[in-house]
């Protein structure tokens, strides 16, 4: 598993993982030795890229065991029932495993994210440094966004739903994301905080954690700028 201040996370996607679980569902009835399986997908049984594979399998949720690999209850339901309505439900079960992405999931409103929020949103649930937080953050991005939009709308300590349908708009600019809905002041009782620019749109309830994570992306942001005005070229502040 890949590592990130305090925080783990599977290096292989949920949705490769459960190719190789199909795999030993339908050619070995659910269960499989660890060599067998690092035979069959052509890897050493003591080699990096196995570790990383298998320790993924079982943050997501799909195997357990040690010499002999079992699928999981969760898993043997996701590749078995061949419904494809059940299976995406199965699959959302599966989606849940990854405490990181949990958190990540329930900081940010649905569609387009700021680079910069992206950053300071992982950074802040991860006590990483900003460095290894921008090496790192590609391919957590692409690992969330794959099971991001199965995993259900994002509920507040309060039980209220924090995300909203996301609208984007063509400017002159390029492509605009304006995420989350401009609050109704004569029904929201929560007080909220927004902050807007090109990038996108953050409206959060207003706490001192979510105070603190409107800082860090504001000092991100600026370096990022800071740092493209040094080099004389425009940042990738999209995804």
């Amino acid at each position: 598993m890949a590592k990130l201040g305090n925080a783990e996370y599977p290096d292989i996607g949920l949705l490769e993982c459960l190719h190789t679980a199909r795999t030993i569902k339908l050619d070995f009835g659910g269960e499989i030795k660890r060599g067998g399986l690092a035979h069959i997908l052509g890897m050493s049984p003591s080699g990096g890229a196995f570790a990383a594979r298998l320790g993924s399998m079982r943050m997501w949720g799909i195997v357990s065991g040690r010499s002999t690999l079992r699928l999981t209850d969760a898993a043997n339901r996701t590749v078995g029932d061949g419904d494809a309505r059940t299976e995406s439900a199965y699959i959302a079960e599966l989606a849940k495993n990854v405490p990181l992405f949990n958190m990540m999931h329930a900081r940010l409103h649905a569609g387009v994210a700021d680079k910069a929020v992206l950053a300071a949103t992982v950074q802040e649930l991860t006590d990483a440094p900003m460095s290894d937080v921008d090496s790192k953050l590609p391919q957590i991005e692409r690992l969330f966004n794959e099971v991001r939009h199965r995993m259900g709308p994002t509920v507040s300590s309060q039980g209220k739903p924090l995300e909203q349908p996301a609208a984007t708009s063509r400017t002159s600019g390029g492509l605009r994301s304006v995420v989350g809905r401009k609050p109704d002041l004569e029904t929201e009782a929560t007080p909220t905080i927004k902050l807007s620019f090109d990038g996108g749109e953050m409206v959060m309830e207003e706490t001192p954690d979510n105070i603190d994570l409107f800082i860090t992306a504001l000092v991100t942001r600026k370096r990022k700028l800071t740092e493209s005005d040094r080099n004389g070229a425009p940042s990738a502040d999209f995804i």
